[in-house]
């Protein structure tokens, strides 16, 4: 059974947590267990978890190796750095024949099979920068595969039609598409110089194949590597065969099914792509108000007549017979008028706040809202965080949604039971992987 969690800020679905504490009676962590491993308490063998230690005991002090105390600290965060661009040594695909890297056993060349190694000879100025691992990629599969994959005679086939398409609804993924641009040669654009046109469709194959591979690699694996950012990450790699990816699209015509396969197949990652979906094609807020607004009575904000319009036009009979005079005749007032007190307390009252009459941040919210920009970046970054963990999130699986404090087992899709989870704070966060679980020991003394 696996083990995964959840930091989603908006949707219960993300990253990973390490510790799972259950704040819940005995009788309902019975049940879980009851649930997970069939019924009957399984106490851990001797020796596998260290006896409570006595009480009153002095604690042993830890010491290095030069016999001095060590302190043991927590985890680090770290300055994320992405890998550097590197540009793409087209050289070797201009080689000899002697000198080129032998052939893939199972390649056989095209009808565009000689116009692509005439065309690679002009790669030799082609100031072209890919990631390090996709630039290693191009050059070992084009050396062993001396053909076009999105070529056929001169111009574009459908397969590089596909692509570009999907390059170019990244965004429906959470993804940016300018990550993947292409400059796509004009369609029926003739010239006279049949070299310049052959340069200029070589250029576009490889191009177009970088971009690709960058996409399947943020697909399957996320935009950044999560481990960069801070050791409470512990993520096992996704291995990506880059040169794989490039044989199968040579071979297949159906491109777009096997890129989009490429992200996770799981009914979470696809329940945000849905929330993603309609956020993108929702309204923005026509009135859009300063989420961090701090105002007291007395002064002055140009927020505040926005403030005043949303209260108006969401007044009901009561609050409007009894705000309705003063709401029409302060509505464009920039000062916080004592006037105002009594309304802006009904207000939070209504919204389940403590009437103070201060406008604050959770005012503002009950009021405005989130902003749609808001809101895509929250949906964005859960996918994103999503993207790190295994397309199979495991059936059956215990699930921490860590903004809700919960833990969740879930079976064939169901959720079986629920209950509260202890979560950390910043100064002793909760770390994030994923993993099979192996034992679970309930009310540990620590």
């Amino acid at each position: 059974m696996k083990f995964l969690g959840n930091k989603a800020t908006v949707m219960p679905l993300m990253a990973i947590t390490a510790t799972l504490a259950f704040g819940v009676p005995q009788a309902g962590a019975q049940g879980l267990f009851d649930m997970l491993f069939g019924g009957g308490v399984r106490h851990a063998p001797k020796g596998e978890f260290p006896p409570p230690p006595p009480k009153n005991k002095p604690k042993p002090k830890v010491s290095g190796g030069g016999g001095g105390n060590v302190k043991i600290s927590s985890p680090s965060y770290y300055t994320y750095k992405a890998d550097r661009l590197v540009r793409v040594d087209f050289s070797a695909l201009a080689a000899t024949p002697a000198q080129a890297t032998p052939q893939d056993a199972a390649f056989v060349p095209s009808a565009t099979g000689a116009a692509f190694r005439d065309a690679v000879a002009s790669l030799g100025d082609y100031e072209f920068l890919a990631e390090p691992d996709i630039a290693k990629a191009l050059i070992a599969y084009y050396s062993a595969n001396p053909d076009f994959i999105w070529i056929s005679g001169t111009s574009l086939n459908s397969r590089a039609q596909d692509a570009v398409r999907v390059l170019g609804e990244a965004s429906s993924y959470g993804l940016t598409p300018a990550d993947y641009t292409v400059e796509v040669p004009a369609a029926g654009a003739s010239t006279t110089d049949a070299n310049a046109q052959l340069k200029e469709l070589v250029r576009f194959e490889m191009a177009l194949s970088a971009r690709v591979l960058r996409y399947a690699h943020d697909a399957q694996n996320g935009r950044v590597d999560p481990n960069r950012m801070t050791g409470y990450y512990d993520f096992p790699a996704k291995p990506l065969d880059l040169q794989g990816v490039l044989k199968t699209l040579a071979h297949t015509q159906q491109v777009r099914t096997y890129l989009e396969s490429r992200h996770p197949q799981n009914a979470e990652y696809q329940a945000l792509r849905v929330e993603l979906e309609a956020l993108q094609a929702s309204a923005e807020n026509e009135i859009v108000v300063d989420p961090k607004l701090l105002l007291k009575p007395g002064e002055t904000s140009p927020e505040l007549p926005k403030l005043l319009t949303l209260i108006a036009r969401n007044l009901d009979d009561e609050m409007g017979g009894a705000y309705g005079e003063v709401l029409s005749r302060l509505a464009t007032s920039e000062v916080y008028d004592p006037e105002l007190i009594p309304v802006i307390k009904a207000v939070q009252q209504k919204a389940g706040m403590k009437g103070d009459g201060v406008i604050g941040p959770r005012t503002v919210a009950s009021l405005a809202g989130t902003s749609k920009a808001d809101k895509l970046l929250k949906v964005e970054v859960a996918l994103e965080e999503l993207r790190w963990l295994p397309s199979d999130l495991g059936s059956p699986r215990v699930f921490i949604n860590q903004p809700a404090f919960t833990a969740s087992y879930i079976d064939n899709g169901e959720e079986k039971l629920k209950t509260r989870a202890v979560i950390g704070r910043t100064t002793n966060q909760t770390s994030f992987f994923y993993d099979q679980i192996k034992q679970v020991d309930f009310h540990p003394y620590w």
